[in-house]
C-alpha cells in the first residue's frame, strides 16, 4: 500500500488528486499547501510518492525546486512526480538533476503519475552537460 503526499496549493486540485490516488488504491494521501506544511507531514510519516507543484503560495512565491531535495533527505526512497502548470525543456531537466522521478503538466491523473513513478524506481539519469545558469539563461532567453 502506497503512503501518497500530494503538495500543491490549488485545494481543488489537490482534493480531486488525493482522491484519485485513494481511488487507485493508495492507502492514505495527505494534501500539503506549503513546502513547510510538506516537510512536516513527511517528517511524521515519510511518503512512499510525493507529488510537488513548482509554484507554491501566494503569486507562486514559494518555489517547489527547494522541496525536491529536501523531501529526498527526509524520505530517501520517496519517488518524487514534479506536477505543474509551468513547465519547458529546462524546468523538466533541473526537476530530474535535483532527483525528481517524474514530470508531469496539470491537468493530470493518479494513474498517469503512478505509471510514470512505477516505470522509473530510479531517478531518470542525467544529460552529461553542463546546466546554463539562471543568469545565462534569464539573459539570453528574456528580453529586456
Amino acid at each position: 500500500m502506497l503512503s501518497i503526499l500530494v503538495v500543491d496549493d490549488d485545494e481543488d486540485f489537490a482534493q480531486a488528486l488525493a482522491k484519485d490516488f485513494l481511488r487507485q488504491g493508495a492507502q492514505t494521501a495527505r494534501i500539503a499547501a506549503s513546502s513547510q506544511d510538506a516537510l512536516v507531514h513527511a517528517t511524521r510519516d515519510a511518503p512512499d510518492l510525493a507529488t510537488v507543484d513548482l509554484c507554491l503560495g501566494r503569486a507562486g512565491l514559494e518555489s517547489g525546486f527547494h522541496l525536491i531535495p529536501e523531501l529526498k533527505k527526509i524520505a530517501p526512497s520517496a519517488r518524487i512526480a514534479v506536477v505543474t502548470d509551468y513547465w519547458s525543456v529546462s524546468t523538466y531537466a533541473f526537476t530530474l538533476h535535483l532527483g525528481a522521478h517524474a514530470f508531469l503538466g496539470k491537468p493530470t491523473t493518479a494513474a498517469a503519475i503512478l505509471k510514470m513513478t512505477n516505470e522509473s524506481r530510479e531517478p531518470i539519469s542525467r544529460p552529461h552537460f553542463r546546466y546554463a545558469s539562471l543568469e545565462k539563461v534569464e539573459r539570453e532567453h528574456i528580453p529586456e
